[in-house]
């Protein structure tokens, strides 16, 4: 009885031990993630059939942050003590920022991200390579439209591995289900359940 209850005050008395939270990313790491590609891809490669949602309302414009945002704050107040509410820019990430909300009687309040990374950087990114320019020439180009300036080359390599990863997984189901069309119209064309005779033609490029 003794030993029972030495042993179940020592398992009593023992500390719960801390979980590590996770260290929060910086600004070059965030642009980094790579998770949410990984994730696509594996869901293509396993899907049989990919229906693309169209939104005909999102377009993308390039704005004068100083311009429209202190046109909108002329006729905005803040809902909570009806003071006058500035518009600021925070956590610039290459060509993403976060909008922050300033009252001068209330805590600032920030737009909530959507991922830890900015989309307009790879899509940015992703539009310069379809059109062969590499991270130079989108420093260029943002010097010349007075845009701030791109990521940097570290970030710019992992976004193009993230391209890579995701036309590649694109690509790979195309193929696959290009293959299976074409031996389903064979099978119907030879009158037998299976064949691996297929007729391939290219450009030879």
């Amino acid at each position: 009885k003794e030993k029972e209850f030495q042993r179940s005050s020592s398992v009593s008395g023992r500390k719960d031990k801390k979980r590590k939270r996770p260290r929060p990313l910086n600004k070059y790491e965030a642009e980094k993630k790579t998770a949410s590609i990984s994730a696509s891809a594996k869901k293509i490669k396993t899907a049989n059939m990919i229906h693309v949602p169209e939104e005909q309302s999102i377009r993308y414009r390039i704005l004068n942050f100083i311009t429209v945002f202190s046109a909108i704050s002329e006729h905005v107040k803040c809902k909570v003590c009806d003071s006058n509410v500035e518009f600021k820019a925070g956590s610039s990430r290459g060509l993403g920022l976060k909008i922050l909300i300033v009252c001068p009687s209330c805590n600032p309040i920030s737009i909530p991200l959507i991922g830890p990374a900015y989309e307009i950087n790879r899509r940015f990114i992703f539009a310069m390579r379809l059109l062969g320019i590499g991270l130079n020439g989108a420093r260029q180009f943002c010097g010349l439209m007075d845009l701030p300036p791109p990521v940097v080359q570290s970030t710019y390599y992992i976004i193009i591995k993230n391209i890579h990863k995701a036309a590649s997984s694109v690509c790979d189901f195309f193929l696959r289900q290009t293959v299976k069309e074409e031996i389903k119209e064979t099978c119907i064309e030879k009158e037998c359940e299976d064949t691996s005779e297929l007729m391939v033609s290219g450009d030879g490029t």
